[in-house]
């Protein structure tokens, strides 16, 4: 069977280097922001090119980081660029690879249609805790979550449609889980009932929460149909330089995102909702309520929610033989540290000595030397053998 995935890897990475906002916004960023003889972390770098900004801004070394294919990609165009002896590239998610130095500079491009989707929060999380220093820069600084109520528009419909006839066949079981799910969308402004009001807002050199959780209430200001709600991001790559899929959106690579409700609401002026919003530091998970009709922004015992809904309730599951085969399963941290004992135990290190780069390997996880050695000890006991070298 014929491979498509290389075709769209290329199709989607080409799409965002012909969009010379966002490109050339980041560009601008970066070369204000990284110093000469900077070292620099670049999440997700895909083809390479803000590694490539941040060399030209004169960074000593830049550690670019993608699980995807794309990383062969990147490797193309550092060599073909003279960059190999600064450019370092990882295949590998963020979260599993180490790095031997602490970072200047935190650059990412992992912003998604609404800001938070592809996960940007925990990406910058955990490189943060484990590879900034201590007064570092990160690009982008903020990121803003806009929401608004949004118009039906029967050519994007993406749920009411599962609740028709269609070819005389029952459908509608399938319309709650559409119900559950969120949407990537083209907006246009005239879609837009209300004001949009930033619901999250991040900056992310301060404490990143595990769930943000907001409520609001917004306002409709035209005469239509609610359908549900429409979001996108504002991004602060510095001070002065932004990045927005507000509609009408200038940077095509992105799309706003849509939460449907599953009904058709009249709406006119004047009338108000009232709006919660939550979602996970992965960005994986997401919940939306609206309450129909509400005067005033207060959260009351007695308020119920008119609509109700979250991602997890929009999951397609597998039967369980299928799940079985298809699970990538991989190792926890206490089983990756005893990995790393076992893979040590080669007859050249010492006990001390593994246990010494064990504790520097998973900090945290021993009190002290001492724990260590024991912990290694017993691997020893059971598994180990003196060596004959």
């Amino acid at each position: 069977m014929y491979d498509t995935e290389p075709v769209e890897t290329l199709r989607y990475h080409h799409e965002m280097l012909i969009d010379k906002v966002r490109v050339e916004s980041y560009q601008q960023a970066i070369l204000s922001v990284v110093r000469k003889g900077d070292v620099v972390l670049d999440l997700g770098c895909g083809t390479g090119i803000l590694s490539l900004f941040a060399c030209m801004a004169g960074a000593k070394r830049v550690y670019a980081v993608d699980a995807e294919p794309v990383i062969e990609i990147a490797k193309r165009v550092v060599d073909d660029n003279g960059y190999q002896d600064q450019v370092v590239l990882m295949n590998d998610w963020s979260t599993y690879v180490d790095l031997p130095e602490k970072v200047d500079v935190i650059l990412t491009e992992t912003i998604g249609n609404i800001g938070f989707e592809e996960g940007l929060l925990g990406w910058v999380w955990d490189a943060r805790k484990r590879f900034l220093k201590v007064g570092g820069r990160i690009i982008p600084q903020k990121v803003e979550m806009y929401m608004a109520p949004v118009n039906y528009d029967p050519e994007r419909d993406r749920t009411r449609a599962w609740g028709e006839d269609t070819y005389g066949l029952d459908f509608c079981s399938v319309k709650d889980i559409a119900d559950n799910q969120v949407f990537p969308i083209r907006l246009d402004a005239k879609d837009v009932l209300g004001d949009p009001s930033p619901f999250v807002v991040v900056d992310l050199r301060d404490e990143l929460l595990a769930r943000y959780e907001a409520t609001q209430v917004l306002e409709i200001k035209e005469e239509g149909h609610l359908h549900g709600l429409g979001g996108w991001f504002r991004a602060s790559l510095t001070e002065d330089i932004t990045l927005t899929s507000v509609p009408p959106n200038n940077v095509p690579s992105w799309w706003q995102v849509f939460f449907p409700l599953g009904d058709l609401i009249p709406v006119k002026p004047g009338d108000q909702i009232k709006v919660n919003i939550g979602l996970d530091r992965d960005g994986g998970s997401w919940s939306w309520k609206v309450k129909l009709g509400t005067k005033s922004g207060g959260m009351k015992a007695e308020d119920g929610w008119d609509f109700e809904h979250q991602t997890p309730s929009g999951e397609i599951l597998p039967s369980r033989a299928e799940t079985d085969f298809m699970l990538r399963p991989e190792l926890d941290l206490e089983a990756q540290l005893d990995l790393y004992i076992l893979q040590s135990m080669d007859g050249e290190r010492t006990i001390g000595q593994i246990a010494f780069e064990a504790m520097e390997r998973f900090p945290g996880t021993f009190r002290n030397l001492e724990t260590a050695r024991e912990h290694v000890y017993s691997f020893y006991e059971d598994y180990g053998r003196p060596s004959h070298v």
